[in-house]
């Protein structure tokens, strides 16, 4: 394989297995990137920082609980030689600049996931046959003083993670009005059709 489609593998994988474990093992869902929280408080960082931001939510007797936030750094391994990679992970998601930390608060959990194959083990033997994909998580101690705003968090991680979809429909909307997009029938289901620029259809 070639190595720039290993980085592109490497990192989806990264992002899936981070994404699957902050919900099932942390209660953490939506994750977005921390970039897109911070660019709607007009904020621009460059340099390392932690990936991913979300916030932590329980369903109780009472209903659904949010028991404050979250912090990741995904990163993904299509081999062995691991131990690098967590070290740097736990470095990245344990410093992070002031602006995320204030945004996080002192009492968020950090969380270094990094998503790698091994050979699979049969027995006691390890084999080569297979591959497994197993994830690696370390939950370093953070501190600090920030205080976390939780609601304001949550609007922000909220308008980060349906933005998009938000801004797809507007789009559809404007392409209806311009005639780009119509409404087809087949067999009784309806589908939304759209123009592609450039595309001349026949």
């Amino acid at each position: 394989m070639d190595p720039s489609e290993k980085v592109a593998i490497s990192y989806f994988l990264g992002m899936v297995q981070c994404g699957l474990v902050a919900e099932r093992v942390f209660g953490v869902y939506p994750l977005v990137h921390v970039d897109r929280v911070l660019a709607l408080s007009g904020k621009v960082l460059r340099g390392s920082r932690p990936d991913l931001v979300g916030y932590r939510r329980r369903v109780s007797s009472s209903g659904v609980v949010f028991d404050g936030s979250a912090l990741f750094e995904a990163k993904g391994r299509t081999n062995r030689g691991t131990k690098a990679v967590v070290a740097s992970a736990v470095k990245q998601v344990n410093n992070p600049p002031r602006e995320v930390r204030s945004l996080v608060g002192a009492n968020a959990i950090h969380v270094a996931s990094v998503a790698h194959f091994s050979d699979a083990v049969i027995g006691a033997k390890s084999t080569k046959q297979g591959s497994v994909w197993r994830s690696h998580l370390v939950d370093p101690e953070a501190g600090g003083d920030d205080r976390c705003d939780l609601e304001r968090l949550r609007i922000l991680v909220d308008v980060a993670h349906y933005l998009p979809v938000v801004r797809a429909f507007r789009e559809i909307e404007d392409e209806s009005r311009n005639g780009d997009v119509r409404s087809e029938y087949i067999s009784g289901s309806e589908f939304v059709v759209a123009n592609l620029l450039g595309v001349t259809s026949k």
